[in-house]
């Protein structure tokens, strides 16, 4: 099977798909890769759609079936995961220790360890395990400036856990 992306397939082959395909493609790319990361019944039910529309979607997209196609969505999301660290590793082999690319990354390593230096462990553990309690709701929201860090924490927190909750903000201040 090619490497192609999920999404990559969607965009490439939205016009050849019916109405009812187009709509379950269009919820899968809104929170790409999470939308597309529960069960078959679900991910129909968020876009509104049968569960055979999805089978059929995941079929026209080259995959042999629903758990073929999740495959490569895990597949994806663990590269997301592990790519900045690839990414860091060939930076520090391609450029020279005071290029900005390895002064940049020492600065923020060295902020991360003075953070984590301060953080108390109990606490820490604590709030680990209420927000991996899935009996606990869990609300997001950011400001102005953490927005991005909200959006983030709330698209990796919807793949690990359900009862997760994005409240968009509108305001400027």
């Amino acid at each position: 099977m090619s490497k192609i992306s999920v999404s990559e397939r969607l965009e490439t082959q939205f016009n050849q798909l019916t109405r009812a395909e187009r709509q379950l493609a269009d919820t899968i790319l809104r929170n790409y890769p999470a939308s597309g990361l529960g069960s078959i019944t679900s991910i129909a039910k968020k876009a509104g759609v049968s569960t055979p529309t999805v089978g059929r979607l995941v079929q026209k997209l080259g995959f042999s079936g629903f758990a073929d196609y999740q495959q490569q969505l895990h597949g994806e999301v663990e590269s997301t995961l592990s790519n900045p660290i690839a990414k860091h590793d060939k930076w520090t082999t391609d450029a020279p220790e005071e290029h900005i690319l390895n002064r940049f990354t020492n600065v923020v390593m060295d902020n991360i360890q003075q953070s984590l230096a301060n953080i108390d462990i109990q606490t820490f553990d604590k709030s680990c395990r209420l927000l991996a309690d899935p009996n606990r709701c869990v609300y997001v929201i950011g400001g102005r400036i953490t927005h991005a860090l909200a959006d983030y924490f709330f698209l990796h927190m919807q793949v690990i856990r359900p009862n997760i909750t994005h409240i968009e903000t509108t305001s400027n201040v």
